[in-house]
């Protein structure tokens, strides 16, 4: 065999995976030292890892939507608004697989030096997964990619994790968190211009636009219509209604503008009692649309950023359950030391909170913690806490039905008892508020009832 014939041999047998020399000695039986050498001699056509045992070999895979790149460079912007370039990310194969580069800061002979560490993912790192359009406005950026001829489907949940990277790194966002994944991400973010305050008016004349169609220009998650805006100097999320025509009948319009309002209401319920707890939401109506601007707690005045990673995102990494509930999960990421002991505390409070408000929709998504100085992780501001059980439905019906308190092992006495109250507040003030509709107070009313009812079966609990 030719030392030709086995170059081309080894980079063949390398779109299997990544593996040692030896490895790859045996698999094309031929002598490990002539293996080695021709691995040498290959270049930058393989990537090397470890030393030693240790070491791995392994085939870039070029990514075709990014003009044939196989690595992205992958920055971190902080508090200050200062950025950094933290990893390289290659595409590798098999298919579908990942390296990373990690550089972080050390000393060596108290002379600061840069460490590399290399991490091999089968699919994207999980530390990138919550920067992947989703929901509404994920779904309207693929409709936009598509108009501009890219082939991808209008789901970006049915996307490859190659188009997502592809995309992520083609087609710079406002993702949520503190990375930023490719060089025109970089580049793009560089040269940001100022955010403009947005008036009342002019959020409504987004949401008319948004509403026809016309444009969507962030990846935020959620099903419910939003847009991002500057408001009082903030960047915010901000999700509206349809345009409520008249009140005399519950209409879907309606619902969600009733929603909305209590969206506002919760977060003000929940840091009252608990400062800080809950994002900063504020409500405000114009044209007939009612708006809620919820503050994002992924970015500081001074234009920096904070990480932020979602319970799905650390439940896929670390612990594997996702069927379960918010406490199951929190619980055993404390255990792990990922999460703080007051993240996992305060996740049960809420989680209690949620269930005495009839949130029906406290999926892994809807929680999350911030990445600002590593693990263990604190919580992130409670965001997405209303009473989902009352939304309308996709076929466009609108729940009567109060819902059944559901209860969860990992939720004590004292965290029930922590949340009962705030729920009862919450549960009063959507009654009394002039702004919520009266089909609404109905049924807020029969809620109410139901928690007062639960109040017994929590006087029951084991201290």
């Amino acid at each position: 065999m030719l030392m030709t014939d086995i170059a081309a041999n080894i980079l063949l047998t390398l779109r299997a995976g990544p593996m040692s020399a030896a490895e790859i000695a045996a698999g094309l039986r031929v002598n490990a030292t002539t293996v080695s050498r021709q691995l040498n001699r290959l270049g930058q056509r393989v990537i090397k890892t470890g030393a030693g045992r240790s070491t791995r070999w392994y085939l870039p895979r070029p990514l075709a939507a990014t003009q044939g790149l196989h690595m992205l460079p992958v920055y971190r912007v902080d508090l200050a608004g200062t950025v950094s370039k933290i990893a390289h990310l290659y595409a590798v194969y098999p298919a579908e697989s990942y390296l990373v580069e990690y550089f972080r800061e050390g000393n060596t002979d108290q002379q600061p030096e840069t460490i590399v560490e290399w991490t091999y993912f089968e699919s994207l790192p999980w530390w990138l997964t919550d920067m992947r359009p989703q929901g509404f406005l994920g779904r309207s950026f693929a409709n936009q990619l598509r108009a501009k001829g890219e082939l991808i489907d209008a789901d970006p949940r049915t996307w490859s994790e190659d188009q997502v990277l592809s995309v992520l790194a083609a087609y710079p966002q406002d993702s949520i968190g503190n990375l930023l994944v490719g060089e025109q991400a970089y580049q793009a973010w560089l040269l940001r211009s100022e955010t403009l305050p947005m008036s009342d008016s002019e959020a409504a004349e987004r949401a008319e636009s948004i509403a026809r169609g016309e444009h969507f220009n962030s990846s935020a998650q959620g099903e419910q219509p939003k847009f991002t805006a500057c408001r009082a100097g903030v960047e915010c999320i901000v999700k509206f209604s349809g345009r409520v025509e008249h009140t005399a009948m519950d209409t879907v319009a309606n619902r969600w503008a009733d929603l909305l309002q209590v969206e506002a209401l919760s977060s003000k319920v929940l840091n009252r009692s608990l400062p800080d707890i809950a994002a900063d939401n504020r409500s405000f109506r114009e044209n007939g649309r009612t708006f809620m601007a919820s503050r994002r707690f992924d970015r500081t005045l001074p234009g920096g950023r904070v990480g932020v990673i979602s319970l799905s995102s650390l439940d896929a990494e670390f612990v594997g359950q996702a069927n379960q509930p918010w406490p199951v999960i929190m619980q055993a990421l404390a255990n792990s030391n990922v999460v703080t002991e007051l993240a996992l505390v305060h996740s049960k409070i809420v989680w209690a909170f949620g269930q005495l408000i009839a949130n029906s929709d406290m999926h892994l998504g809807n929680l999350s913690v911030l990445n600002e100085v590593g693990r263990p992780y604190r919580l992130a501001p409670i965001y997405d806490m209303l009473p989902m059980h009352f939304a309308p439905t996709s076929a466009g019906d609108l729940p009567m039905q109060t819902r059944a308190i559901g209860l969860c092992s990992h939720v004590s006495k004292v965290h029930w008892e922590l949340a009962y109250p705030m729920a009862i507040e919450l549960w009063q003030q959507v009654v009394q508020h002039p702004g919520i509709s009266e089909h609404f107070k109905v049924l807020a009313q029969r809620q109410l009832e139901v928690v007062q009812d639960f109040a017994a079966v929590i006087h029951r609990m084991a201290n």
